[in-house]
This record gives C-alpha cells, structure tokens and sequence, in this order.
C-alpha cells in the first residue's frame, strides 16, 4: 500500500471513529426521542409533529440549495492551497447567501401554514404546529453550513458534540420535561424550536473560537457568490427532489390517507434510515479527503481509497439489514409497542431500498468531487418524477405497503444509476470475494438462529433475542476468521483505532494476522 493511500485511510478511520460514535449516540438518542413521543402521544400525533418536522426538512433544504456540499468541496481545496482569503470569502459568502433566502422560505411557511394544513393535509388543526416549525428553518440551515465547515476543518468532535449533545440530547431532555409537565405535541414543537436555535448560536461561538474566525479578522476575504452558486444550484434541485423522494410517501400518505398512517409509517422508517449510520459516518469524511486527493491529481489513491470505503460499508451494514430481514415484528413490539406492529411488513421492505443506499451512497459523493453535479440533478429529478408517481399509484390501493414499495423502488434505480456512473469513470476495483465472505459470515448463523427462535420461542421475548444477538456475534466472528475475511487494510485501521483512542487492540490484532 502507497504512503499516500495508506495516510488517507488512516484520516478516514480516525475521523470515522469520532463521526461513528457521535452518529451512535446522534441516532440513539434522536431514536429514543421518536420512541418517547410516539409511545407517548400516539400514532395520530406522531404522525403529526412528523409531518411538521418534513416541513422544516424542506425549508432547510431550500434555505441550504446545496451551500453545505459546496462548502465541504471548495474549503477542503482552499484548505489544501492554504489559501485562506478564499477560505473565508467561502464562509461568509454562504452565510449570506442562505440567511437572506431562509429568513424568506421561513415568512412564507409562516405565513401559508394555515393554507398548507387545511388544503393539502385536510387538517387545520396541524397549522399551529406548522408555524412554530416554521421558524426553525433559519437557525437550522445556519446549523447545516457550520457544521459542513468542522467536517472541512477536520473538526468531526465539534460536528459530534453538536449533534449528540446539543441538538439530540436537549431535545429529548426538554421533551421529556414537557411530557413529565403534562404538556402537549405543541410543547414538545416549542421545545424543538428552542433547543435549535441555542444550539445553532453555540455552534457559531466554537466556529468563532476554536476553528476559524470569521469575523473580527484581519483577512480580507474573497468572496465565492458565483463558484459556490455554480457549483450547489444543481445540488440544491437535486437536493430538493432527494427529499421528495425521502418524505413524498409521508406527504402523500397524510394527503391520502391521514395522520395515523404517518405515524405507522414513521417509526419503521428511521428504523430502515440507521442502515446508512456506517455510510455518513464515513463518507463525512470520504468527502473531504478525496477532494484533496483531487485536487492533487492523485486519482489512482481515490479509486483506492473509494474501493475500501465500500468493503468496510458493507461489512458493518450487512448484518443490521439482515436482522431488520429477519425479525421486523420483534424489533417495533420490543421498540414501539403492540399498536404499530402493522409497519413490520414496511421495515423488510425500507430496509432493502436503505441498504442499497448505504452500501453504494458514496458514489453520490464521488461523482460531487469529479463536478458531476449536473448528471445528479438528472438522475433525482427522474427518480423524483418516478417516486411521486409510484406513491400516487400505490397509496390509494396499498397504503403503507404502497409507500415503501414506493420508495425502495426509487432508492435502487437512484444509487445504482450514480454508482454505475461513478463506476464507468473512476473503473475502481471491487473485491468481490471479500463481500461473499462477509455474506456467509452473516447469513449462516443469522439464518440458523432465526429457525430456532421460530420453531422453539416464538413469541420471542427481549430476554431470548438478547440471548440469540450474543451468539450471532460470537458465530459471526469465528466465521469471519474461519473465511480469512480480512486484509491488510483491516490491519492497517486496527492500528489507526489504537493511535486514535488509545486502546491497546494487540490480542486482537495477534488472532487476525494468523487469518490474514
């Protein structure tokens, strides 16, 4: 392995491993806060404060238009040149450029709230939920571009600390106060809107103080309106339509049917939405260290690299979807109680079209650093059209099914489209016996072990899947060195966890180059 390719993995792993466990502890906790809400208030208000929070995901998408990847694109190059008039001319050029269209997008969801919830969602009573969502949007697109800046500065911990103990933790702290109080879906809403808005200026602060400074310099900046424009427009259209795909079923599903529906189909949906943890948590840092490879000329290292990523992905995604495969039913009664085990059909099917997404999303990233942004906007549009049709189709005749039909559907076309593009330009190399190993290594004793719980304790309790989860893993490991599953880059990350956080992994490290 080049010195090259072996330092860029190395900045992979240690990044990771910070945005790994903060993503953990990120989707833990913003689990738990679903969980407490939904087994709280129910499926109708559940559902609606989920229709309220997708109101916010679209304004902020709008209000970003694609800042945040352009952000991670161009600072990630400046930084590289050391050039930091541009660095901050980048900066302060997206924070203009987002501030003035979400205090816009925010007016008009304010103002047209009303409107929204009785003419689309039949529901006037989702207005008041609406506006006080509606007010999120600027601090929350602030939020998005600071923390695409820690992620370019290689400031992952500050992204982590943000997300888990910021935004996730306040929020469910604040919203257990108010369930403890005997407060309303309305309070929990307040609560929401309170906890971004300290969280967004808290962020600033650190950015201000511990990573850049952008005000009070004595750098004058050159400002970026056009390349960062250029660049993120096509993101922002392609950004739009990615959540048309992400959160069409929930609108039409509340459109088509009504607020219970939402809130069956939203808890197997951040369910099937955890497969991708393993893929943002490295390809949050993919992005920026392929860039400067780019930006090297070193494309032989991305492919290298991008070839790596992708096994790594795969070998930690696999076994969750297979689990959400095989045991749907006992995963949303033990999680979400008896009342929403009508979404365990929707969880075997979400998860199919997630684990797609997970194990070849980085191309999404790789076609971003080559400029591609225009073929992206294409394929999303497209699969757009596509999603907004199927869920129309199959909503009124399947209902829930319909909807994650839907969307498995669209997420399959839509990275096996960027994947095979990314594919016939970079022609990276895939190590195909590695994944067969990694399938056997999973499957063989997942499978068995599902039979048995069948045959032999069914209805399953919390006490037997546990038992049955430990001896997956220990059978996953024996086979995993059983097959020689591992490489010497695996060895080579071993050692980067140890340097990162200080563990000392030689016994493990003593059984797995015996396998090698």
């Amino acid at each position: 392995m080049s010195k090259s390719k072996d330092e860029a993995l190395k900045q992979i792993v240690r990044g990771a491993g910070i945005v790994f466990i903060g993503l953990v502890l990120s989707s833990l906790i913003g689990f738990f806060f679903r969980l407490v809400v939904a087994r709280s208030f129910g499926p109708d208000e559940y559902g609606k404060l989920t229709l309220a929070m997708t109101l916010v995901s679209l304004g902020t998408a709008i209000s970003v238009i694609g800042l945040d990847a352009g952000l991670q694109r161009y600072l990630a190059y400046f930084i590289a040149k050391k050039n930091k008039r541009k660095i901050l001319g980048t900066i302060k050029s997206s924070f203009v450029i987002s501030f003035i269209i979400s205090l816009f997008v925010s007016a008009l969801a304010f103002i047209f709230s009303e409107q929204i919830a009785s003419n689309f969602f039949h529901n006037v009573e989702l207005a008041p939920l609406f506006r006080i969502f509606s007010l999120v949007i600027p601090f929350n697109a602030a939020l998005a571009l600071i923390k695409s800046i820690f992620l370019s500065f290689k400031k992952a911990e500050y992204k982590v600390f943000v997300e888990s103990f910021g935004e996730q933790l306040l929020k469910l702290i604040l919203t257990l106060i108010v369930i403890y109080v005997g407060g309303t879906i309305s309070g929990v809403s307040i609560a929401y809107l309170a906890v971004i808005c300290l969280v967004a200026v808290s962020s600033f602060l650190i950015l201000q103080l511990k990573v850049f400074k952008v005000f009070n310099s004595n750098t004058k900046p050159v400002y970026n309106y056009k390349l960062l424009l250029v660049f993120s427009f096509p993101l922002l259209l392609s950004r739009i339509f990615s959540l048309v795909m992400g959160w069409s079923d929930t609108f039409l599903l509340g459109y088509f049917k009504n607020e219970t529906y939402v809130g069956l189909y939203n808890v197997a949906l951040p369910l099937a939405g955890a497969l991708i943890i393993f893929f943002t948590a490295f390809g949050s840092l993919f992005y920026p260290i392929i860039t400067e490879l780019y930006a090297k000329k070193k494309i032989n290292e991305v492919k290298k690299v991008y070839s790596v990523i992708l096994k790594w992905i795969f070998l930690v995604t696999f076994p969750a979807f297979m689990l959400m495969v095989l045991f749907p039913t006992e995963i949303i009664r033990i999680l979400f109680g008896s009342e929403y085990l009508e979404a365990a059909g929707v969880l075997v099917i979400l998860a199919i079209g997630y684990f797609v997404h997970a194990i070849i999303g980085p191309a999404l990233l790789g076609l971003q650093t080559l400029k591609k942004t225009k073929y992206i906007f294409y394929i999303t549009f497209s699969m757009a059209i596509l999603n907004i049709f199927l869920n129309i189709l199959l909503i009124p005749i399947l209902g829930l099914m319909g909807a994650a039909i839907a969307t498995t559907t669209t997420l399959i076309i839509t990275h096996l489209s960027i994947f095979f593009k990314f594919y016939s330009i970079v022609n990276f190399k895939i190590p195909f016996k590695y994944y067969l190993k990694y399938v056997l290594s999973t499957a063989i004793p997942l499978v068995s072990i599902f039979f048995i719980i069948k045959f032999f304790f069914s209805p399953s309790t919390p006490l037997v899947l546990a038992i049955a989860l430990f001896i997956y893993l220990v059978m996953n490991a024996f086979l995993l060195l059983l097959f020689k599953s591992f490489s010497e880059e695996d060895f080579m990350i071993m050692k980067a966890i140890e340097k990162r956080f200080g563990l000392n992994l030689a016994f493990f490290r003593k059984i797995i180059s015996k396998f090698l």
